[in-house]
């Protein structure tokens, strides 16, 4: 099976990695003014936002990272439970600053969403990409091998009725066996 990119998730994780860097450095300024001027909700409010940048900037990164390949249901997984901690995280602590804005309301609903597109909620995968299970890694590999063995005979029987020279059949050979 030959492997494309999957575009919705090469596209959340863009848009995850953009909102997290911005959401990032809002918390960071935050963070930095309430240090400065004594103001502890600031401090707390820049807080949240680095959780909620954070887990953006890890899974859109993954996401980018992974779009070119058979996706593995573990890390998949592992991403959605990041995503519900982290973001679970971040839904209690915006509800109790007084700081929260509905901006930061806009870019946790954003980041919610791109995970729910970006994660297969299939068994099997995408449609374009499947997961790859270890049966049918062992189906792949004993179908190719038996193709190889078919080709093989065909250049045996060429070189038996001496439709090709034995330097053709033992090149064609290497080069089937990748030797």
């Amino acid at each position: 099976m030959q492997k494309t990119i999957i575009l919705k998730r090469l596209i959340t994780g863009i848009i995850l990695l953009l909102v997290g860097l911005w959401v990032g450095y809002i918390g960071i300024s935050f963070s930095s003014m309430g240090v400065t001027y004594d103001y502890p909700m600031a401090v707390s409010y820049g807080g949240d936002e680095i959780i909620l940048a954070s887990a953006n900037l890890i899974i859109g990164i993954t996401f980018i990272s992974t779009c070119y390949m058979f996706p593995k249901k573990w890390l998949d997984y592992i991403l959605v439970g990041l995503g519900v901690i982290l973001y679970s995280i971040c839904l209690t602590e915006f509800s109790q600053n007084e700081i929260t804005s509905y901006v930061t309301w806009i870019f946790f609903i954003i980041s919610v969403a791109c995970l729910l597109i970006g994660i297969p909620w299939s068994k099997n995968g995408y449609k374009t990409m499947p997961y790859q299970t270890k049966n049918s890694v062992k189906k792949n590999t004993q179908k190719d091998s038996s193709d190889y063995m078919e080709q093989i005979a065909k250049l045996k029987k060429l070189l038996d009725d001496n439709a090709i020279t034995q330097e053709e059949y033992d090149a064609k050979k290497k080069q089937l066996l990748n030797l």
